[in-house]
């Protein structure tokens, strides 16, 4: 897909997601003016449901890279339409560092990542620790770059790891249901502000950063005394 048509049908997918997410969960965000418009920039959530990743892209004006597994391109379509929305193919079977490395290209080039660095979706609705593959992101881009906190509410109650479906809280409900989800973006932090620091501090820095976004989340998705 020639580049000018890539970028126009990613917007349209991400216009079509927003409103899908709107009106069939109440999707609410906040802070999206946290996420630079140009240049590198790594974007940290939590991760409870495969939600998440549309949910943290669709209010951003800014084209956003994600990483799937990559026996989701088994399907030719399917793995077409995840290519033509910015998502790149990941063999969670193989190497962890595969994964890394194309983030870290990406930001080389000077596009926006987001990464959900518990590693997987939580199983209990509370965020996970960190793992340590974050550390090796801050060392090896070369050059520094803004790093957003981002929370995602909701999704664990709407989408949980077991569940087969999703349940929906569409806007036009008199009250919400468990379905409703919501964004928080919060106050970039330079990763030049983790130089000299032990990978201790880092991770629980940036666990407590994300932490926070997430329970603002949780604090502002429609609730059912709407």
């Amino acid at each position: 897909m020639a580049g000018s048509l890539q970028r126009a049908w990613y917007h349209v997918a991400k216009w079509s997601i927003r409103a899908a997410y709107t009106f069939g969960m109440s999707l609410k965000t906040e802070g999206q003016h946290h996420v630079p418009a140009t240049g590198p920039c790594l974007l940290l959530a939590n991760h409870a449901s495969y939600l998440d990743p549309p949910a943290v892209g669709c209010a951003l004006s800014r084209p956003i890279f994600y990483l799937a597994r990559s026996t989701l391109w088994r399907n030719p379509t399917f793995g077409a339409l995840l290519t033509s929305v910015n998502t790149l193919p990941v063999n969670q079977d193989g190497p962890a560092h595969e994964g890394l490395k194309a983030i870290i290209a990406k930001l080389q080039q000077g596009q926006g990542v987001v990464v959900f660095p518990e590693g997987t979706r939580t199983e209990t609705g509370e965020m996970a620790p960190l793992q340590p593959g974050i550390l090796l992101i801050l060392r090896k881009v070369g050059f520094p770059f803004p790093i957003v906190p981002v929370g995602v509410g909701g999704t664990f109650a709407t989408w949980p790891l077991h569940q087969k479906m999703p349940y929906l809280s569409p806007l036009f409900w008199p009250t919400a249901s468990r379905g409703s989800i919501a964004v928080s973006y919060g106050p970039a932090v330079d990763s030049s502000a983790y130089e000299g620091m032990d990978r201790q501090a880092i991770l629980g820095d940036l666990y407590e950063r994300i932490h926070a976004q997430w329970r603002r989340a949780e604090a502002i998705k429609r609730q059912p005394r709407d």
